[in-house]
């Protein structure tokens, strides 16, 4: 048949899905990661209520997948979610920039959403912005963040770090 197009040309994801991959893994770097209405189908429920799906959505510095496929943003479920968290040692999304992932096709056993499901595998912090902890004013919360990023810190940024822990320790 001429022009037959699968549905899946016709109902386009704005988000990354299981089918935009041509092989099990990817690698992707993270730029941002915000809670923000999802432009997802919405629940009988959420259409009665007028209520918007909220999602925390992550976006890639990467355009295109191994396959040439345009890289979309990642709806993060909580399992991605906590695994970024685990892997990062980071509680807040905001600092979950430049981290490398690597996200892998798995089969999904409660087929919601599908037989295959993305499942983040890997999570690789690449580097920080300075200012993610000397713009803190919380002592725990900026030493804490500091720990973090010390493997990977220059010595130049660990002298900065620790001025600005002094300054605001009580």
């Amino acid at each position: 048949m001429e022009n037959e197009e699968h549905w899946r040309d016709v109902q386009k994801s704005e988000y990354l899905a299981a089918w935009d991959f041509s092989r099990t893994t990817e690698e992707l770097t993270i730029t941002e990661v915000r809670t923000e209405e999802a432009k997802i189908m919405q629940t009988a429920e959420q259409i009665k209520n007028k209520k918007k799906p909220i999602k925390v959505i992550a976006y890639f510095k990467e355009e295109k997948l191994s396959c040439g496929t345009l890289v979309k943003p990642m709806i993060l479920n909580n399992t991605n979610l906590k695994f970024l968290q685990e892997k990062t040692g980071l509680h807040h999304q905001r600092l979950w920039k430049n981290v490398k992932v690597e996200i892998s096709v798995q089969d999904n056993p409660s087929k919601i959403g599908g037989k295959k499901k993305l499942v983040i595998t890997k999570a690789e912090l690449q580097k920080f912005d300075l200012k993610d902890i000397t713009s803190l004013t919380d002592y725990d919360e900026a030493k804490k963040l500091a720990s973090n990023f010390a493997n990977i810190m220059s010595p130049a940024e660990i002298e900065t770090v620790k001025a600005h822990l002094e300054s605001i320790k009580k």
